[in-house]
């Protein structure tokens, strides 16, 4: 029971430490162009309901059709706008910053999420990692890609730093 109470609390611990390092400061800079502001626009268009409710599946950016990105990132960035009534910066950036903090939770947990949409697998092309479950591994290191997910084409990689104990008998 101690043991558990103690990964409980190391895992409250990495949460917390890696929301502290991630969010703080979201909104302090501009959005860069060209991207950010491109897709804060989308965003902010969903989340103002511009386009009734077509445009929550249909995106739109200046009024016009935008089919260059899948909506999810759309989707959460308008969400996170909501209580301010408009998309920050800080909005803008929040899903990546959120996507951020799952990767070091899964890095100090050693699971890793279900891949979304595969549904049916070829069997001739097996890719070790790809599962329509939750699955416990290993895991030293996780990679964030976030092309077009909020962000100006940025990869950031969250390694698992050894345990003291666990050095010491290397």
């Amino acid at each position: 029971m101690d043991e558990r109470r103690a990964r409980r609390r190391e895992r409250l611990l990495v949460l917390v430490a890696s929301a502290l390092l991630l969010l703080p400061g979201l909104g302090r800079l501009g959005l860069w162009a060209p991207d950010e502001p491109r897709y804060a626009q989308v965003a902010e268009e969903l989340r103002s309901f511009a386009h009734g409710p077509k445009g929550l599946v249909v995106l739109h950016l200046n009024g016009g059709v935008y089919d260059q990105k899948p909506p999810f990132y759309f989707w959460a960035a308008a969400l996170a706008g909501l209580p301010l009534g408009r998309v920050t910066e800080g909005a803008a950036r929040l899903p990546s910053a959120l996507a951020g903090i799952a990767c070091v939770l899964a890095v100090q947990t050693g699971l890793v999420h279900p891949t979304i949409n595969y549904d049916d697998p070829d069997p001739a092309c097996e890719i070790g990692g790809i599962s329509t479950d939750v699955q416990e591994r290993p895991l030293r290191a996780a990679l964030l890609n976030a092309f077009g997910f909020g962000s100006n084409n940025a990869v950031v990689v969250f390694k698992k730093v050894p345990s003291t104990a666990a050095s010491r008998t290397r």
